[in-house]
């Protein structure tokens, strides 16, 4: 879109790039997309300066990558909390097995009891 090249960053966004040390990035991706230097072909000087334009241009690469940043991050804590969530369940259904495991510790020590029960009761 051809506003991304011509619009300037909002006033007061504060965009600290440096035009001498992007040239080499700039002449590299214009060797990459050749849309890119359509673009660039068609506006510079005619619409916009060169620097405003690879200004306007990386402040837009800047909101992706933050974007992509932001929801590498949103994923990652995403996952770090199904991962506790897991582990939270994992704990509970070790809990639970260890309770029913008691369980039927307990339900084989009265089966005995009441064998032995009925055992000394013959003897007797």
């Amino acid at each position: 879109d051809r506003r991304n090249f011509v619009r300037a960053p909002p006033p007061g966004v504060e965009f600290a790039w440096d035009f001498e040390a992007v040239q080499p990035m700039a002449q590299a991706t214009l060797a990459l997309d050749p849309n890119l230097e359509a673009m660039r072909f068609e506006l510079v000087p005619k619409v916009i300066s060169e620097e405003n334009f690879w200004r306007n241009y990386f402040y837009r690469v800047s909101l992706l990558r933050q974007g992509y940043e932001l929801n590498a991050m949103a994923s990652s804590q995403q996952q770090e909390a199904e991962s506790n969530s897991n582990q939270t369940l994992a704990s509970t259904t070790d809990s639970i097995d260890h309770t029913q495991g008691s369980r039927r510790r307990a339900d084989t020590l009265r089966v005995l009891l009441v064998t032995l029960d009925s055992d000394a009761r013959s003897f007797l």
